[in-house]
């Protein structure tokens, strides 16, 4: 009994100085991102002065048009950047099991930018965390177990531009930047391209009947198949904050060819935005 008791009190010392590690390990990844955040969003130039009205709106594609009074953007300074507050899940596979995740992401419209930083668990345990950023043309997606092991780091500008267009549903005055061009397709939708960088990228939008963004389809790098596949974010969910109405809640899904792979689930709870004075 004295033996198993030793054993017992080894283990419990073991796991504790490893939880300590760990801990030590986030915070340190933490610290690190916090400070990217704040280096982005002080990067962040002032929009031009003065607020979006009905000609603004004038030649663009009628859906496009109906979303831009959808979203309340009408009366409204420009986004300049905003800071996104996420919940939800992640997962590595298919038929793989939802892992709890926690993320925030900062954006910069002018010149764009975003860093995501997000915690992924199993159970109770933080044990993925991860920084996918895109900055002067440059995207590289950063994964560590623990904050301190690293199992991912790679270069992807064009895949994260991508998705960077795809999330200015969150600064919805953003498609309206000089970087963005508008063609119509028919009446619920319309193809959006964005450049930046000496890249471009290109998206059909799908609008409702009322004007909300419902799916956003591309084709993007996938890194679970190594090759360029069809990407798409369904939307079922919207809510307003601020006075800018913005989808609450949607899903990443890669069209592969042995089925549909919904990788992430992402509910909004919080959105602050910064805008140029009116």
């Amino acid at each position: 009994m004295r033996i198993l008791l030793w054993i017992a009190v080894g283990l419990g010392v073991v796991l504790a100085a490893v939880a300590g590690v760990i801990a030590l390990g986030l915070r340190s990844f933490d610290v690190q991102m916090d400070g990217e955040a704040e280096s982005l969003l002080d990067s962040a130039q002032r929009p031009p002065a003065g607020v979006f009205t009905e000609a603004d709106l004038a030649n663009l594609p009628d859906p496009v048009q109906r979303y831009c009074r959808r979203t309340g953007i009408l009366g409204k300074p420009r986004i300049q950047s905003a800071v996104v507050q996420q919940k939800g899940g992640f997962r590595t596979a298919q038929d793989g099991p939802w892992m709890p995740m926690r993320a925030r992401e900062s954006y910069t419209v002018n010149s764009p930018g975003f860093i995501w930083q997000a915690r992924i668990s199993m159970g109770s345990l933080p044990i993925l965390t991860v920084r996918d950023h895109y900055r002067a043309g440059e995207g590289r997606v950063l994964a560590k177990i623990g904050g301190l092991f690293t199992v991912a780091d790679e270069r992807a500008d064009e895949a994260s531009l991508m998705r960077y267009f795809n999330e200015l549903m969150w600064l919805p005055t953003a498609y309206l930047g000089d970087n963005v061009e508008w063609q119509p397709v028919d009446e619920y939708h319309a193809r959006g391209i964005m450049t930046d960088s000496g890249m471009t990228v290109s998206a059909l939008f799908t609008f409702s009947d009322e004007g909300d963004i419902v799916n956003f389809a591309a084709d993007r790098y996938c890194s679970v198949t190594a090759e360029i596949e069809r990407w798409e974010t369904p939307i079922d969910e919207w809510a307003e904050f601020q006075g800018f109405r913005v989808p609450l809640h949607g899903q990443g899904v890669w069209k592969l060819e042995d089925g549909d792979f919904a990788y992430v689930d992402l509910k909004i709870t919080d959105i602050s935005f910064g805008t140029g004075s009116p």
